[in-house]
């Protein structure tokens, strides 16, 4: 949201321009230093959740029960097919609109798609299995 915020804010049109004839004014450093903190904290974030959701979805099936061993191949078939979709939306509809010069538009839906998934996740909760570490994690 914060890169929304910021790109909407600051960097799409600035200060002292709207024709070709007048050079465009310089963003402040405090305009420039939120667009690359939001970027910052959007990297931090997916290397946070990024390369754990596969192994928390594997966890919610039992693979000694046949029925969850099926459906924790159909877990990694949706998961799969929901990255590609992703992918889909993110090289079709969000470069049209940086073609087209809405980039506050593209990042105002990406944000809506980041909260819809934190929605599901969070419905889902209750029901998700937790395990409680155990062993040693360095043997």
């Amino acid at each position: 949201m914060s890169l929304s915020l910021s790109s909407y804010l600051f960097l799409i049109k600035p200060k002292g321009c709207g024709n070709q004839t007048i050079q465009c004014g310089k963003h402040s450093s405090w305009e420039m230093g939120m667009f690359y903190l939001s970027i910052y904290l959007i990297a931090l974030g997916n290397g946070g959740y990024q390369p754990n959701i596969a192994t928390f979805g594997a966890d919610q099936f039992d693979e000694e029960h046949s029925k969850e061993g099926h459906n924790k191949v159909a877990f990694f078939s949706y998961f799969y097919l929901a990255l590609n979709f992703g992918q889909l939306f993110s090289n079709t509809i969000l470069v049209y609109f940086e073609d087209e010069g809405m980039w506050a538009l593209g990042f105002w839906l990406s944000a809506g798609c980041a909260f819809a998934a934190l929605i599901l996740f969070l419905v889902g909760t209750p029901r998700y299995r937790h395990f409680k570490p155990s062993g040693n994690p360095l043997a």
